[in-house]
């Protein structure tokens, strides 16, 4: 599959503002490391962040659990398991 062919076409499609990206999750840290031209962040950040520096920007972004602020990151792609400790809040009525 033509990854570049079908993010323009969903950018089209669906009149999105912003490039479709997608997430894997690797077992092994160095499996993720040797994806060519991956680029590792210096800093700890919110997954927000990262995901626009990888929409906005088109970069490839590698992270562990090391790499976001706080459980609630973490949990939200699966790099631990949730708990009520870690579960994200609910906007109030």
């Amino acid at each position: 599959m033509d990854g570049a062919y079908v993010a323009t076409e969903l950018q089209g499609l669906l009149k999105l503002r912003s490039v479709p990206f997608c997430m894997k999750i690797f077992e092994k840290v160095e499996d993720m490391e040797a994806v060519p031209r991956i680029g590792r962040p210096e800093h700890v950040h919110t997954l927000d962040h990262l995901v626009g520096q990888t929409s906005r920007l088109s970069w490839t972004i590698g992270v562990t659990a090391d790499n976001l602020v706080g459980a609630p990151c973490r949990a939200l792609v699966g790099l631990i398991r949730p708990t009520s400790r870690c579960s994200m809040p609910h906007p109030a009525p």
